[in-house]
């Protein structure tokens, strides 16, 4: 039997699936809709057309399928991140190029910086190229360990970088042997972390649609205690540093607002080489919500473009190797348009002393 349904048109923009269903009474439980005996011949918007080989009460039921919605969500929030963080990567070489040309071990700060450059930029390469290359099994395990090794490493530089700050407002002795006990902490430690995650969760290690760890095995989980570990521990770091600053007596002379702002604006300056903006990443991963997403790509991903302009261009050593670099210069074209000058007047006195020979 055919039969025409009118229901009243969805304003929606997500996918709509209909269902033609009679009253069933002769379940066992109790009564509810059932599609037995009834399928969908066609339908749109306003109209169903339904095909049943049975007489009883039908109507016609749907469901909003919101995969529509969530694709084209998820479609922009890539694109949005490969974007930003393709910028991040172009300066955070930029970032490494001017520390290794101005001489990454003038100082201690300045080691630790590029350090972080380079880890953050070697997993933020790996998440451009690699994250979705999921073709060949074994590459896509390598790219997904990588990939893991990487973040992994850049979060413990961030936590190295607040513990950094802490020893130097305490005016700890920074010598080479303790950039020798970070390095070993910044390199090492998140190979034991990526081995112990492998070789616990091994065959379930990684996600099956991208390359990188699970959440259906809770290997994500792993990475993500490494996150919220590194954003409370340079949170501490940041207020007893930030303690510390206000403390000081040219701070104690200032009125309460500008005390406020001198804060605000240390606890900004702070916060890309700390990575407290990790905390988007961490909520982004446990809610639903789309706006921490979204906050997490915007202001996680451009924590290389903070650091270049904050850390790279605005650092003290970098500021005087320019300036000297500079000065050189200047002084080197002086040199070469004295010498020049000399060498016209040389040439023309030259001339003319030939001339009253003649």
């Amino acid at each position: 039997m055919l039969f025409e349904m009118v229901q009243q048109e969805l304003n929606t923009d997500d996918e709509v699936t209909f269902y033609c269903v009679y009253w069933d009474t002769d379940t066992y439980s109790s009564n509810s809709w059932s599609t037995y005996g009834c399928n969908v011949v066609s339908s749109n918007t306003t109209h169903t057309l339904c095909r049943c080989n049975h007489l009883t009460s039908f109507t016609v039921l749907f469901s909003l399928d919101s995969s529509t919605t969530q694709e084209s969500n998820d479609t922009s929030l890539s694109v949005l991140s490969k974007v930003i963080i393709s910028t991040s990567l172009i300066c955070l070489v930029a970032s490494g190029s001017i520390f290794i040309y101005v001489g990454i071990c003038r100082t201690f700060s300045i080691q630790v910086h590029f350090s972080l450059c380079v880890a953050l930029a070697i997993a933020q390469f790996l998440f451009l190229v690699g994250i979705e290359r999921t073709e060949n099994k074994g590459v896509c395990d390598a790219l997904a360990i990588l990939t893991h090794y990487s973040y992994t490493s850049a979060l413990i530089w961030m936590l190295l970088e607040g513990v950094h700050l802490y020893m130097a407002s305490r005016n700890y002795q920074l010598i080479r042997k303790t950039f020798y006990t970070f390095s070993g902490v910044g390199w090492v430690v998140p190979m034991i972390l990526v081995a112990c995650t492998y070789g616990i969760f091994t065959t379930e290690y990684r996600a099956t649609e991208l390359c990188w760890l699970s959440a259906e095995s809770g290997s994500i989980f792993v990475f993500f205690a490494t996150a919220a570990f590194v954003v409370l521990a340079n949170s501490l770091a940041t207020f007893l540093v930030i303690r510390q600053f206000m403390n000081l007596q040219t701070n104690q002379r200032k009125e309460t607002m500008e005390r406020h702002r001198a804060c605000i604006k240390a606890v900004l300056f702070l916060q890309p080489i700390l990575g407290l903006t990790w905390i988007f990443g961490l909520i982004a991963g446990l809610s639903d919500d789309e706006l921490f997403s979204y906050m997490f790509v915007i202001f996680n991903g451009l924590q290389g473009v903070f650091i270049f302009f904050l850390h790279c261009l605005e650092n003290n050593e970098v500021k005087k190797k320019i300036k000297l670099l500079r000065d050189k210069r200047a002084r080197r074209i002086g040199t070469s348009s004295s010498q020049q000058t000399l060498t016209t007047h040389s040439r023309s006195g030259s001339n003319q002393t030939a001339t009253s020979q003649l």
